[in-house]
C-alpha cells in the first residue's frame, strides 16, 4: 500500500531555488512537488483554480505551500495577507522558505498565518534534509488534526 501524497505548491522566483527545491523532493516519500509560479499573483491565480490552473485534476489544491517573502509583483506577505481573506473551506499549512534571517520577517511571518519559518540552508544535503523535516512536520499536522475529529 502506497501511503498518501500530499501536494505541494512552490511559490519561488528564483529559478536555481526551484531547480534545487525540485531535486530536494526526490528523497520525500509523501510530498508531491505539483506545482512552482514564481509570485505571489501566479499563485493567487493557482489558489484560485484560474485561467491556466483551472484544472484541479492537473492543478490540484496544495496541502502545503513553500513560500518566498521576497519576490516581484506580489511578495510573500501580500500573498499571506491576501490568503487571510479567503474561505476555500481549508487552508494549506504556509512554510515560509526564505533567505530572510530578519526577526521582523519572522515576527511578520507567524502574525500573517505561516505554519513555519525557515532559512534556506545552503547547501544541498541541507535543503534535502530540511524538506524531510518539513514532511514530518505535515505528517505530524495531519495526524494531530484527525485526532481531533474522532467522536
Amino acid at each position: 500500500m502506497n501511503p498518501k501524497q500530499y501536494n505541494v505548491l512552490s511559490v519561488e522566483d528564483l529559478e536555481n531555488d526551484r531547480l534545487l527545491l525540485q531535486r530536494a523532493f526526490r528523497a520525500l516519500t509523501q510530498l508531491r512537488l505539483s506545482h512552482c509560479v514564481t509570485d505571489g499573483a501566479e499563485a493567487v491565480a493557482y489558489l484560485e483554480g484560474s485561467g491556466a490552473y483551472g484544472d484541479r485534476a492537473k492543478h490540484p489544491f496544495p496541502d502545503l505551500m513553500l513560500l518566498d517573502i521576497k519576490m516581484p509583483v506580489m511578495n510573500g506577505f501580500e500573498l499571506l495577507r491576501w490568503m487571510k481573506h479567503q474561505c476555500w473551506g481549508r487552508k494549506p499549512l504556509v512554510v515560509l522558505l526564505t533567505s530572510s534571517e530578519e526577526t521582523e520577517d519572522m515576527d511578520e511571518g507567524k502574525a500573517l498565518g505561516a505554519d513555519l519559518y525557515l532559512v534556506k540552508p545552503v547547501t544541498r544535503d541541507g535543503l534535502i534534509q530540511m524538506m524531510k523535516d518539513v514532511e514530518k512536520f505535515l505528517m505530524n499536522h495531519h495526524k494531530n488534526a484527525s485526532l481531533l475529529q474522532q467522536p
